[in-house]
């Protein structure tokens, strides 16, 4: 009892000191225009909102699943983002500062009342100001410590989010029968991360203003933008406070034109032809004429030319723009095109297409590719690499993420994530792909893929990974390797719905396949995936070797293997110059290694050794030995 009653005396101490502004209940929903249990908690969620308007700040996630919301499409990445920050599993999840509702359920009055009638560590004011031509918007904030003592924010960061109040739809977006859609997060003006502040002293306001902050071209309508501003503690999540600043009455009224992009090309469904004649229409679809506006082809974020149209559109009027024909990369490139009018308009989100992407391979072939994702960015798609997957196939970093290393076995950061958590195949369907956009030409029997795995099954599920192999630029396939469920799985399950699996060092595997039988030609390698559920994938250190370029012995230097084909035993002889460490794996072809052993540290001049095959299947097995940095493969027969 006593260690009870200092504690609450300490507690009520800290209270005194720390604790003065008047805190504001800061409510998050993560929710979907296709979900059905959405459907059935947003009235009374709306109706909490509309009872307590001046208690509570809100923003709204709209995530990629469980089927269609334009919504989503505007900002997928952010979105997502917020959704690995609490490691969201479902549709409807409702969060109050910080912490999930009890059984995820639309937040109590009584939860509302607790969290306004306790104090926070620090007060929040915000204000905006939208530019004219409602392109622009200055943001400007005041955190304030009424307290006695200093607010040291420790892994506190800030974050201040572009809403829409109320999005409004003259037909459902989704499947379900829901038209409005409130407090829609558009974008973050300091990244979903956040950003540091400073240490505040007693009794002393920080302040910032951000000038001419770009509105997203996906504005439904700019009268209901509002700003909202939050201080969470990564540490444990808890939001220390927040504020919101609601729209404002425009300049001009309501007096503004608009137009959006009518019509726009495609792009060749080959994945070898780069060739792309872009293309785009403009429709006035407002009631005044325009009279000056610009027009812009983009591929993956960056505007690839742009052109100013002096030329009076009228209100009805359709205008058609032809770019200069453009060669694609190899990968998925995202293409837009967009128009921009001089004097600003209040809906924007025709303004901008929705992401075409055109999914090409590279036109010549290389002799090797390697792939390791430690420099791409997080959360995007995995550079040289197309993704078919319905939850994007995404770069993700540990140390990003603040998780163990994502790198194979631990040895670095990043790794390509497939996401069989979210993937609900009822929904979403079961097959998908990842292509390496880069084709090999196939030199020597000894060109091969290897690369490094991590995954675990949920609830025994059947996932499937398999690596298939195209001579005809991905008009056909033929597999290669697979593995399903159990036998694909390289560590427990976790089985969580609150966390998805991340791997450690030690649950990793390692696949070598051999490309033997396409000597000769330029080939294209896939991942074809099948979702049964499962958790999580990790992709890791994709190596695509093709030319004979493992066979790294000198003039001086012999490597000889006999008898091949064997029944039994390998002998192998082999003389090297200088002293390095030597070690040898034999592989089969599904890329297990069925042998291997470290010969020795400094290892120079001639050296025998005997392998046993008497266990071995009868087949075609790769012996890969080590000297030093250089390897040597040589191709063996096993027939008993």
């Amino acid at each position: 009892m006593k260690q009870i009653l200092l504690l609450a005396f300490a507690f009520i101490s800290f209270t005194s000191l720390f604790s003065q502004s008047q805190r504001m209940v800061f409510l998050e929903e993560f929710t979907q225009a296709s979900c059905p249990p959405c459907e059935a908690t947003t009235p009374a969620l709306n109706a909490l909102v509309t009872a307590n308007v001046d208690k509570i700040v809100q923003i709204r996630y709209q995530t990629s699943w469980p089927g269609v919301d334009p919504m989503n499409a505007d900002n997928p990445f952010e979105v997502q983002e917020r959704v690995d920050y609490y490691g969201v599993t479902g549709v409807p999840t409702f969060l109050i500062d910080g912490t999930a509702t009890a059984s995820n359920l639309v937040p109590e009055q009584a939860t509302v009342d607790a969290s306004y009638g306790s104090d926070a560590p620090i007060l929040i004011k915000l204000s905006h100001q939208l530019s004219d031509n409602l392109a622009n918007m200055d943001v400007s904030i005041q955190i304030i410590n009424e307290g006695t003592e200093d607010y040291v924010p420790g892994a506190a960061k800030l974050r201040v989010a572009l809403i829409e109040e109320a999005i409004s739809w003259d037909t459902p977006p989704g499947s379900t029968s829901i038209q409005v859609f409130e407090a829609v997060m558009k974008t973050f003006f300091t990244g979903a991360a956040g950003m540091d502040i400073p240490t505040i002293a007693a009794g002393e306001t920080w302040e910032n203003t951000w000038t001419d902050l770009a509105i997203p071209f996906t504005i439904y309508n700019a009268n209901t933008l509002g700003v909202v501003a939050f201080v969470q503690d990564d540490s444990d999540q808890s939001v220390d406070n927040a504020a919101y600043s609601h729209p404002q009455a425009l300049p001009n009224g309501t007096d503004y034109p608009s137009a959006g992009v009518l019509t726009s090309s495609i792009v060749s469904s080959d994945l070898c032809d780069l060739s792309f004649n872009p293309s785009m229409g403009v429709l006035n679809n407002g009631t005044l004429p325009i009279s000056g506006y610009s027009v812009t082809f983009w591929v993956n974020g960056e505007p690839i030319e742009t052109i100013a149209v002096t030329d009076e559109l009228a209100a009805g009027g359709l205008q058609s723009f032809d770019f200069t024909p453009y060669t694609l990369g190899a990968g998925d490139s995202e293409i837009n095109y967009s128009v921009v009018l001089d004097q600003g308009e209040i809906n924007t989100n025709d303004n901008l297409t929705p992401v075409i992407v055109g999914s090409k391979i590279s036109d010549t072939a290389s002799e090797t590719v390697a792939k390791d994702f430690e420099a791409d960015t997080p959360g995007t798609n995995p550079e040289g690499m197309i993704s078919m997957t319905p939850i994007p196939t995404l770069v993700f970093n540990g140390a990003a993420a603040g998780v163990n290393p994502l790198g194979a076995f631990g040895q670095s950061e990043a790794s390509i994530r497939i996401n069989y958590w979210q993937w609900e195949p009822g929904a979403l369907g079961a097959e998908g792909s990842v292509i390496i956009a880069e084709k090999v030409v196939v030199d020597s029997d000894f060109a091969n893929l290897t690369f490094d795995y991590s995954f675990t099954t949920w609830e025994n599920s059947n996932d499937g990974l398999a690596v298939e192999v195209s001579s005809d630029c991905g008009v056909t396939y033929t597999s290669l390797w697979s593995a399903f469920g159990s036998d694909l799985r390289t560590a427990p399950e976790v089985n969580s719905n609150n966390s998805f699996f991340t791997p450690a060092a030690n649950e990793w595997a390692r696949v070598e396949v051999s490309l033997a039988d396409y000597v000769g030609q330029e080939v294209l390698i896939r991942y074809a995936i099948t979702s049964a559920w499962g958790d999580m994938m990790y992709i890791d250190d994709i190596n695509l070797v093709g030319v004979s370029n493992l066979d790294e012995l000198t003039s001086n230097e012999e490597l000889n293997v006999y008898p091949n084909p064997t029944s039994d035993l390998l002998n192998v002889d082999l003389s090297i110059e200088n002293a390095e460490a030597v070690s040898y794996r034999l592989v089969n072809m599904l890329g297990q290694t069925v042998a291997q052993r470290n010969l020795g540290t400094k290892i120079s001049g001639k050296l025998t050794e005997t392998i046993s095959t008497n266990e071995l299947d009868n087949g075609s097995y790769l012996l890969h030995f080590l000297i030093g940095e250089r390897q040597v493969v040589r191709r063996v027969s096993v027939v008993h």
